[in-house]
């Protein structure tokens, strides 16, 4: 995910420049900042390492634009469209490099301590990445894995247990009298045939009431536990936590799940990431068997 946020912000940026280069030039040509495009006629593709651009002597080199581009055009684009846009990714690379150069030659000691860090976490995080790439494969998610999630997530593919429930409860923190007075009020509904008529009539000022119709399993654990335990036409104990809560259970239904062979699918790409992660720690296992790792902290 960092990945896609920094080629998104950076996309924007060339989008930027790209409609104010004019300006751009302008201003950098007033700062008397000293930047040459090198590359004035066709150099052949091979040629990775030639020098497009010169910022104030740091370089900027084809191999430098051609990974912008591909970082940031979108895929499919023609080759006739990619070198319509070459020019103005270079022109943004050129801005890029000096801001970054002219904010480097400001910092103090301690914030280029500070980037050397972050440049090194990404570094680190992209060379993980590569190795998990080349050396590490996911166990196969099986069959069996994915009809057990199907079993225990029903709700996820339209099935499950949908229940029809009415709650009141009271909406602020209460003092002592206000709690107690509540308490006896709350334990009287359990003879209320209808609550919305008493909710309507009552002159307590500190009490909500609604009604939902919802899959037990989207609700919060609190509420879940009590519904769950509540059978149809019942009412709960009165409940004396943080809140003063009474609940009515009024309907059941299952509904039923989508066919497991239209989702398997979906299950096996939600499960695939947990299989990759089970064979990156099996994998390290034998990794620090071999290595030689020493610790300060922690266990």
């Amino acid at each position: 995910m960092i990945f896609i946020k920094r080629s998104t912000w950076f996309f924007v940026f060339v989008l930027l420049t790209a409609c104010t280069s004019e300006s751009v030039d302008k201003k950098t040509q007033d700062s008397n900042s000293q930047i040459e495009e090198v590359s004035q006629k066709p150099v052949s593709k091979d040629s990775k390492d030639d020098i497009l651009a010169r910022v104030n002597g740091s370089t900027i080199t084809r191999s430098e634009l051609a990974y912008a581009m591909n970082r940031l055009l979108p895929k499919g684009m023609s080759d006739i469209q990619k070198e319509k846009l070459s020019g103005k990714v270079l022109d943004s690379l050129i801005d890029s490099r000096l801001m970054a150069d002219l904010e480097a030659s400001t910092m103090s000691e301690h914030e280029h301590k500070e980037l050397e860090t972050k440049v090194s976490a990404y570094r680190e995080e992209l060379l993980v990445k590569q190795y998990i790439t080349k050396n590490i494969t996911p166990n196969p998610v099986t069959a069996e894995k994915i009809h057990q999630y199907y079993l225990d997530h029903p709700h996820e593919f339209g099935g499950g247990t949908e229940k029809t429930f009415e709650i009141i409860e009271a909406r602020e923190n209460l003092d002592e009298a206000e709690r107690k007075q509540l308490l006896i009020e709350f334990a009287g509904l359990k003879g209320v045939n209808n609550w919305a008529n008493w909710f309507a009539d009552t002159k307590l000022q500190k009490v909500s009431y609604k009604q939902s119709t919802l899959l037990v399993e989207l609700l919060d654990e609190s509420l879940k536990k009590i519904v769950v335990n509540t059978k149809d036409g019942e009412t709960s104990p009165v409940l004396n936590n943080k809140k003063i809560r009474i609940v009515r259970v009024n309907q059941s239904k299952q509904l039923p799940a989508k066919p497991i062979d239209q989702v398997s699918r979906k299950i096996r790409r939600k499960l695939a990431p947990q299989a990759l992660k089970v064979s990156i720690k099996n994998h390290l296992v034998d990794l620090k068997k071999k290595a030689s790792i020493e610790k300060s902290i922690g266990n």
